[in-house]
């Protein structure tokens, strides 16, 4: 269940249903999603509408989760079977 702090990470025009996961990071900072056009986004919490994310390119597939570890983020790819680690600077 989303709340009002995450609706800036669905795109006008789309439907939500690319997102597969997202995540929060431990000091509140920051959002993360994962997507189906092989992405890792990264925004500020809150994330209203209109905001702008910072967009990273690693898997070969879909993401298919994203999670935060401390100052790390993983994020895992669908077909590409990959599991990348991200610093948060």
């Amino acid at each position: 269940m989303f709340s009002w702090h995450v609706n800036g990470i669905f795109p006008s025009g789309e439907d939500g249903s690319h997102i597969n996961s997202v995540t929060g990071s431990e000091d509140g900072q920051y959002l993360a999603t994962g997507d189906d056009f092989c992405l890792v986004r990264l925004f500020n919490d809150p994330c209203v509408d209109g905001s702008q994310a910072r967009a990273y390119r690693a898997h070969g597939e879909h993401v298919t989760n994203v999670k935060f570890c401390g100052d790390k983020l993983f994020s895992t790819g669908g077909y590409d079977q990959s599991i990348m680690q991200w610093r948060i600077v």
